[in-house]
């Protein structure tokens, strides 16, 4: 299972020891084709906003000694995450300070994954987790799901109400969603 820039990660996997997966869980991600990555590398560089006006230099902010670049990156966030939950963005920015972590490296990650040339290879039943409110990764739905064209089976699952921060805002409805699943492969 894997959410976001994760999704990429999860799909690796099930296709490298496709032995070892029953099941694949891909949480609101993109699909990252050629179209995608040259659009997503241009405006993380540039600092532009995607057709629709979703920042994708979210997580792009100059590191500075006075720790500016702190708030920088939570007044990016705050717009894509939910009201009242100060609690997941500091758990964000908590992550942005381990040692080692630029939190644009993802999005670049994924602008350089060539997607389209490795999702046939999944064959493992996927269950695509489509987060209602994340103005990101839910558009690409529909198309996320038709790529997996070698997968057992795939569903698509949408978690209304679901942001950018599915798993920290709607843990249970995920939960109950993938076990669900899991029980229908035998996993």
């Amino acid at each position: 299972m894997g959410h976001h820039t994760g999704m990429f990660v999860a799909s690796e996997v099930a296709l490298a020891v496709p032995h070892r997966v029953t099941a694949v869980v891909l949480s609101a991600g993109a699909y990252a084709d050629a179209e995608y990555r040259e659009a997503t590398t241009r405006e993380m560089d540039t600092g532009g906003t995607r057709e629709g006006g979703s920042e994708v230099d979210v997580d792009v902010a100059e590191i500075l000694e006075d720790g500016s670049h702190l708030v920088t990156l939570w007044a990016k966030r705050y717009p894509l995450y939910p009201k009242n939950r100060p609690d997941i963005l500091n758990r964000f920015i908590r992550d942005c300070l381990a040692p080692g972590v630029d939190p644009a490296e993802g999005h670049y990650a994924c602008a350089r994954y060539v997607m389209e040339e490795r999702v046939g290879l999944v064959t493992a039943p996927a269950l695509i987790l489509a987060a209602t409110e994340d103005p990101v990764s839910y558009p690409h739905t529909d198309k996320v799901a038709k790529v997996y064209v070698n997968a057992k089976f795939v569903e698509v699952a949408e978690i209304e109400g679901g942001p950018i921060p599915l798993m920290e805002q709607k843990a249970p409805e995920v939960v109950e969603v993938v076990e669900a699943f899991l029980d229908r492969v035998g996993a």
